[in-house]
């Protein structure tokens, strides 16, 4: 129950305003409450939904009690591939925040750093934020769970697939790699001559350098670690606006 102080139209007497401001107060029938503006002291008008897909989302995720969150996700739609922030979740949608935009009634499919994936269509989309309905109702715990079963290790931040070239600099020089996929913690080259524990940086075109170790090696592929990540935002904007090769 709401227990703000409601009142009534100021046309009405002072004991028919405090009456009615103990029966609104006090009433489990919330459905003729006026809300008072206290910065102002006049009567609030009704703020509707009408007009405004987010506010109606977000209405409607309340009555799925929705949690709210701040995790970065794979975002996947019509073949591209981009990364969103996950914002609010439910058992049966979710609202999102990302540089890619998908458009209202754009199938898409969402993989979370739990590694499970959720497919939905877009309900609504306006500045950067997107509403998703699921397909089918989802358990929010698994699907923000951060450790691999029975490790007990935070799994890794969202990959994005890449096919461009880069530049990987050495003790021994620099030379012109592949870049196969990354993220904001780390990559992994197409490269010759790499070792594990080998410091190296790596400039990839369209985002700042990043110095880091090599974590793995084999055969002419290896994984980088970065000492520092890279923002979500920069990563998220390289996603869209990166050359297709």
């Amino acid at each position: 129950m709401d227990h703000r102080l409601l009142l009534p139209p100021p046309e009405t007497g002072p004991f028919e305003r405090l009456r009615e401001c103990l029966r609104s107060a006090y009433s489990d029938d919330a459905s003729d409450r006026v809300p008072f503006d206290w910065s102002t002291q006049t009567i609030a008008p009704a703020q509707t939904a009408a007009g405004d897909p987010e506010l109606a989302y977000d209405r409607r995720a309340d009555q799925r009690s929705k949690m709210s969150v701040y995790r970065s996700a794979r975002l996947r739609w019509k073949g591209r591939e981009g990364l969103c922030l996950i914002r609010n979740l439910s058992p049966t949608g979710m609202m999102c925040r990302s540089h890619a935009r998908p458009a209202k009634d754009d199938r898409i499919e969402v993989e979370m750093r739990s590694g499970d994936c959720v497919a939905g269509l877009v309900m609504w989309a306006k500045d950067g934020l997107f509403g998703v309905r699921f397909d089918h109702a989802v358990d929010v715990a698994t699907l923000l769970n951060t450790r691999s079963p029975g490790q007990g290790q935070v799994q890794r931040m969202p990959r994005l697939a890449a096919t461009c070239t880069a530049t990987l600099v050495t003790d021994e020089g620099s030379q012109n790699i592949g870049l196969l996929d990354i993220s904001q913690g780390g990559a992994k080259i197409e490269a010759i001559g790499l070792r594990e524990d080998h410091v190296v940086t790596l400039a990839v075109p369209g985002l700042d350098m990043r110095r880091g170790v090599v974590r793995w090696a084999q055969d002419s592929r290896a994984g980088i670690a970065f000492y520092h990540p890279l923002p979500f935002e920069a990563l998220a904007r390289w996603a869209v606006e990166r050359p297709l090769n």
